[in-house]
Order: structure tokens, then sequence, then C-alpha cells
């Protein structure tokens, strides 16, 4: 067993690790695998990577990537940089040689995962030994699988390297590799802002020493701040080149304050608060998802410190602390500029405590894994009154929430989530279960494999269910959509498109071609003239629309102008969709449906936006 014969043989034990990571991360991303249009939906932001090895797409860029790029000639090479993201979009030039971009996104996952789980895995065995390595390193791979859409390295996104990053500058600092450290503040910049000033920060107040109340001493040995020196100053200068070359448009604080703007409350496109000071863009945790994991984390965390007392929490590297102050600074900061200036020029508050939160949460829970196991059972024996306690209160708050819950409220999303929930503490339950029974129960071989086994196959099952239901629903175009994507692609590069904004989603990632909006851009797109054309009973108002615009093809959607999804006024988010319910109000003649297309898979038509008159 697991005790008995790889204790003494780390490198077999951590290939066995890397195994069960790596069979895990492949389940959770096979869908994505075989599919290059099913992709995460934030990656449509990054169309512009085309233009890595196509230099000549999007020369009309209405999305606004186009002034975020910086083109140059380095020894006769055209090369071209991303300089808020320099690291990043690098890493992504230097790729397109051999993948397309979107490919690459889904494959980063296999080098990061191993690395997480590498250092995870050393770093627990140099705390408490093998038990402790392994389950830090799986628990690490359960719950970053299961925080899917804002943290997870899954998504091959800027925000995959948050955790990677914050790992790896953890394992530094607790090695006193204070050099190493002070990279690490840098590639930080390189790669996601929001690591930056937050390691920054920590190793900052590792500087510090509280003597006694009100009394600081601070470390002014040359070898502890000349990293944290080199690297702020390395990362500053990158900064302001960065300032120098980009548009800075986006610093501009918002015309109004952002609190009262539509586009940020409930039915906007990015709220910031979702009835919850704890989740929302301002919030702690940006995605219901990862507070949830949170949630279990720090239920399971609070159990550990009530068997195993202080000494669960002088577990953890103080590095970890300093992280966790420093992202809530970080996020007192960003929320301050938001409601005093409206601006986001620090990011949104979101960004600093959804990976530092759960960066703590996996260390705490990882680090104390196997001496709770060692002590659970012994702790539950003495405390059964109390757990049947809390399961009948359980059943009571179950049973309330059924009965009263208003008739307008299904009860089917109620007991997926209470599902939802049991399932993840299931997971734990059977893992750690089966530590238990390998490590310190005294049963027979037999036993102890043939219980484990069937311990295992039952997390695998519960964690299966909690992965896939946390995670978001991903953008996979109809076959319709794919059909006008593959399309679109053979028109010339200068096509600039218009149409169902949802639709036109997919024609910069996936047809390589310029829209003059689509349903995740904000601010610029110019919807009573669109939808204004689009529910036209007149050629002539599309044709203006079209001129004005410089648009060369509409994709119209059919199914927009039948009477059900009319009387269903959910056109798109607040406030634009007020504005489109007021324009369509009383219509009920369309000449778009009616219009000749130069392609057409149904309900989808692509009509070339030319008025024949003017042509003649």
């Amino acid at each position: 067993m697991l005790h008995l014969n790889l204790t003494e043989h780390p490198k077999k034990l951590l290939g066995l690790t890397l195994l069960a990571a790596l069979i895990m991360t492949l389940w959770a991303q096979w869908p994505y695998l075989f599919d290059r249009y099913r992709v995460t939906e934030d990656v449509q932001h990054f169309y512009w990577m085309a233009r890595f090895q196509e230099p000549d797409l999007f020369p009309v860029d209405y999305l606004r990537w186009n002034h975020r790029l910086v083109n140059l000639n380095i020894l006769g090479l055209p090369v071209t940089l991303l300089p808020r993201s320099l690291g990043y979009g690098l890493l992504f030039y230097v790729g397109s040689f051999f993948i397309n971009p979107i490919w690459l996104m889904k494959l980063l996952v296999f080098a990061l995962m191993p690395l997480c789980v590498t250092v995870l895995f050393q770093f627990g065995w140099r705390r408490d030994g093998p038990l402790t390595a392994v389950g830090l390193s799986l628990l690490f791979t359960f719950f970053i699988l299961a925080s899917f859409q804002s943290i997870s390295i899954a998504t091959g996104l800027q925000r995959a390297f948050a955790i990677p990053l914050f790992i790896l500058f953890i394992n530094a600092m607790s090695r006193k590799r204070y050099w190493a450290a002070g990279l690490l503040i840098f590639v930080s910049l390189l790669f996601y802002f929001p690591n930056f000033p937050v390691a920054a920060l920590a190793y900052g107040l590792s500087l510090i020493t509280i003597r006694r109340p009100f009394k600081l001493r601070v470390n002014w040995t040359p070898a502890r701040w000349l990293p944290l020196i080199t690297g702020g100053l390395l990362s500053l200068a990158v900064v302001g080149w960065t300032l120098a070359v980009e548009s800075t448009a986006e610093l501009v604080p918002e015309a109004g304050p952002m609190l009262k703007n539509p586009l940020y409350q409930n039915g906007g496109a990015t709220p910031l608060f979702l009835g919850s000071p704890l989740l929302g863009r301002a919030g702690l945790f940006d995605a219901g998802s990862d507070l949830i994991n949170f949630l279990l984390l720090l239920t399971v965390g609070l159990l550990m410190v009530a068997v195993l007392g202080r000494a669960g929490i002088r577990k953890i590297p103080a590095v970890v602390w300093r992280i966790v102050a420093a992202g809530l600074l970080m996020y007192a900061a960003s929320l301050f500029l938001i409601i005093a200036f409206s601006s986001s020029a620090l990011y949104l508050p979101s960004r600093y405590t959804r990976s530092t939160l759960f960066i703590a949460a996996i260390y705490f829970v990882g680090l104390n894994w196997a001496n709770f196991w060692r002590e659970f059972p012994a702790w539950l024996k003495r405390n059964r009154n109390l757990t049947l306690f809390f399961a009948v209160l359980l059943g009571a708050a179950l049973a309330a929430i059924v009965a009263f819950l208003p008739p307008n409220l299904p009860l089917r999303p109620v007991l997926l989530f209470f599902g939802l929930v049991l399932s993840g503490f299931a997971t734990m339950l059977a893992g750690g279960a089966a530590t238990w029974l390998t490590a310190f129960s005294r049963r027979s071989p037999q036993v102890k494999f043939g219980g484990a086994t069937a311990l295992a196959l039952a997390a695998l099952v519960a964690g299966g269910f909690y992965i896939r239901t946390l995670e978001p629903k991903p953008i996979n175009p109809t076959p319709a959509e794919r059909a006008v994507y593959e399309f679109a692609a053979t028109l010339p590069k200068t096509a600039v498109f218009a149409g169902d904004p949802y639709v036109l989603n997919g024609v910069p990632p996936f047809a390589r071609r310029s829209a003059l909006f689509n349903a995740m851009n904000q601010k610029t797109i110019p919807t009573a003239d669109f939808f204004n054309a689009y529910y036209a009973a007149s050629t002539d108002v599309v044709f203006e629309f079209c001129r004005q615009y410089h648009v060369n093809y509409i994709i119209v959607d059919k199914s927009d102008f039948t009477p059900e999804y009319l009387a269903r006024k959910e056109f798109l988010y607040r406030p634009h969709n007020d504005v489109i319910i007021d324009i369509v109000a009383g219509r009920t003649n369309f000449v778009l449906p009616a219009m000749p297309a130069i392609f057409t898979s149904a309900p989808l038509a692509v009509i070339a936006c030319q008025n024949p008159a003017a042509s003649g």
C-alpha cells in the first residue's frame, strides 16, 4: 500500500500523482480537445492573435484591439507585441509559428498542470511527508478543474497564469530564494498584472516584523530587499513603456458613476455586484462557481481547525497569509477607485481576491489533509452527537426551503444546488476515507486495497458530477453558425460584418474577419442604429446603415423575427435591451428576412450589403 512501498520513493509517487492529475485534466478537457469551435467564452476576445501570422487581418477593427498591439521590426523580422501583457503576447506570438493560438490555449493546461502539481507535491513532501504531498496535489487538481470560469489554468487565458505564478512565488519565498521571488514579481507583470502588486506587497510584508503592538522592525539586509527593488524597477520600466506606446483610453474614468451605470448592474454585461457583496466583478468572487468552491474549502478548513486546533493554522507558511493580506489591500484600493473615481485603472476588485483566497484555502486544506484524517475518526467518535445535530439541521434547512419556496421559483435549481454541494463534500469525504484506510487503518492489505479502490471510484463519480455541473456553458456554435463562419472566412480580409450580436461573437476568432460589434462588446455597440436597420421595413434603412458604418455583410438569424422571440423581449443586456424594446415595439413588417442571401444555412443567412440602385 501507499505508506508501505512508496514513501521511500518520492519520484515514483510523484509519477503516479502526475498520472492521476493528467487523467483528471484529460477527462475535464475532453469536450474541448477535438472541436476547434468549442471554447470558453472569453477566448473570443483574443481574435487578434490571428494577426501574428497574417498582419493584414482586421484592417478595420471596431472591437478596438488593434490599438492595444504594437508592431516592431526586430532584425528584419516583424513582431507583434501586446504591451499590457508582454510575456503572454510573446508566448502566443512564438507559439503561433507552430500551432493555431486557439489550440494553444486549449493545450496550455497540459504544461501548467504538471508544473503546479510537481511544485505542490515537493512542497507538501518537505512540509509533512508523502500523504500531504499527494493530498495537496490532488486537491489542487480537483478544485482548479472545478474553477473553470475565473481562475482555472485550463482556459489558456491570461488569468490561467495567476495560480501557477502564486504557487511558484510561495515556493520561492518559503525556501528563502529571494532572487527567484523577485524575478517572479517581474514575470507576474509580464503575464497577469493583478499578480504583480500582490506579489510585490507580499514580499514587502515579509520584510516587516511586529515586535510588539505598534512597534515594527524592517529588515534592511541587502540580500532581502535588493531582489524586491530589482523586480519592482524592471516592472515599472515595462509599465512606463506600455503607457508610452499603447493607447491609454481605458484608464480614463467613466463619464458617470460606475455603480449607477446599467452596464455594471444586474442585467448588464458585467455586473459589479450580483445580489451580494461577495459576488460580482466588484465582489470577492465574480463567479458563483468560485464562491461555491471557496465555501466548500472554508467549511472543511473550519472542521480541520476544530479537530487539529492551532496546529492546523501553524501548518500554513507565512507567505500565504501575506498574499491574502496583499490581495485584500489591492481589492480595497481597486474598489475605492471604482466608487470614488469610476475608474478601473487597477482592474476590477475581484481580480485580486478570487485567486488569493482560493490559493490560501487550497494550502490550508491540503497541508492539513494527512493529520486531519489521522485524528478525525477519534474526534468524530467523541462528537457523534454534534455530527447528528448538524445532519438533522441540514435536513431541516432543506425541508424548510422546499416548503417555503416561492411559487415562481422552480424546485429543481434548489435541489441541484444542494446536490452540487453534497457531491463536493462526498468527493472530499471519499478521498479522505481512502487516505485513512491506506495510511492509518490496521485492516488487512486485501481490505485496504478493495476499500481504497471503491472509495476512489466513488470520489471520481462524485467529483465528475461536481466539475461538470460547475463548468460554465462554453461557446459551442450550432452547425448553422459553423457553416456561416467557414463561408465568411472565404470572403475578402477587409470584410466587415454586422448581424445578430451572439452570432457575431464567433466571426473574428473563427472566420478571422472584422465585426462591427458583438454581444461581448460592452461600450461601442451602435445599438439603436443597428437594430433600427435589423428590424426595418425598408431596404433603404438597411443600406444607409451599411453605408454609415462601412458594413459589407449582415448575418441574419431568421428566428430573431418570430413572434415568440419578439414576445420574450430579450435581445441583449441592459441598457441596450431597453433601447431595442422601444425600437421594435409595434413593428411587424421586416425586410431583412426576405432579402436575397449570398449564403444560407438555416436559420442563418448572409446578405451582401450593397444597394443595387447605388451601384447602378
